[in-house]
């Protein structure tokens, strides 16, 4: 796969999580996600992809907005990609409203012939 093609393949999986987080599908969202997901969030929590899942599905975290941006994408050997980008969200957290501002790395991996996010890392942008 070319570098061009990398990277377009992994804005589309990008594109296609932020969509699914936005509707709050679920099904699609756990389609783009390893089963070895470790998603971290901004305050330092994290989850799998079941406890991700489930909060989702729960309404403990509600995407309003999501815009990315300022995309860099790095493919690695091994069907391997690293995905570095800003990420500024409007949400809902337990109902609470909240405005993110991160810059985020996303490990996109090939499993089962599909590309699958593996790892999520944000950090809050300073004010």
């Amino acid at each position: 796969m070319s570098e061009n093609d990398l990277r377009e393949t992994i804005l589309a999986c990008e594109r296609a999580r932020c969509a699914a987080l936005l509707a709050g599908n679920q099904d699609g969202l756990a389609e783009l996600l390893s089963d070895r997901l470790v998603f971290v969030h901004a305050n330092a929590t994290s989850d799998t992809k079941s406890s991700l899942l489930a909060k989702m599905a729960g309404g403990s975290i509600v995407y309003r907005t999501l815009v990315v941006d300022q995309e860099t994408v790095v493919g690695l050997s091994g069907g391997t990609a690293i995905l570095s980008a800003r990420l500024t969200a409007d949400l809902l957290v337990r109902g609470e409203p909240k405005r993110v501002s991160n810059l985020a790395l996303s490990v996109w991996t090939r499993e089962d012939d599909r590309w699958r996010l593996v790892a999520y890392q944000p950090t809050p942008i300073p004010a």
